[in-house]
């Protein structure tokens, strides 16, 4: 990039530097010569001008394709530690390994597709159901248990009565 800039500012001078020398001679000769130098002088002042344009456009193009490697670099890493398990309700869903200081968990298959990793949350059902936070679904994650249904109030009165 500062090549083509120091070439754009050299063809500068020199076009300058080309009417200059025109303004002292009169002679047809030189004039005829220093007139098809300066076109010259112009046709690739020009041409650099395209080359610096598809320059920073290549520049900006590059930029983005790293950005977007740099994505799916970030979600290959994520992704690794996840499997697609049938747990032991049944669902097929995605089970993270433990590592990296995560505890192990189950993650929305449905939404990894669209690169998301949303743990499934527990409804502390009998049912052993885990639902995903972003897409609503559920998944018989557990299998279903003894374990009571949550006890929700019927209206028998407020907390500060008790």
């Amino acid at each position: 990039m500062a090549d083509i800039q120091a070439a754009v500012t050299g063809i500068s001078y020199l076009r300058e530097f080309t009417k200059w020398v025109q303004g002292l001679r009169a002679d047809a000769d030189v004039l005829t010569r220093t007139n098809e130098a300066q076109q010259k002088v112009g046709e690739v002042y020009d041409k650099l001008q395209e080359l610096r344009a598809e320059n920073l456009q290549l520049l900006e193009t590059n930029r983005n394709l790293a950005e977007r490697l740099r994505d799916a670099d970030d979600w290959s890493s994520r992704r690794r530690h996840y499997q697609l398990v049938q747990s032991s309700g049944g669902a097929h869903v995605l089970q993270h390994d433990g590592q990296d200081g995560v505890a192990v968990h189950h993650a929305c298959p449905a939404c990894a597709e669209k690169r998301l990793l949303m743990p499934l949350q527990d409804v502390m059902l009998k049912n052993g159901i885990f639902r995903c936070p972003e897409c609503k679904v559920g998944y018989p994650v557990e299998r279903p248990s003894h374990r009571p249904n949550p006890q929700v109030s019927r209206g028998g009165g407020s907390w500060m009565s008790r």
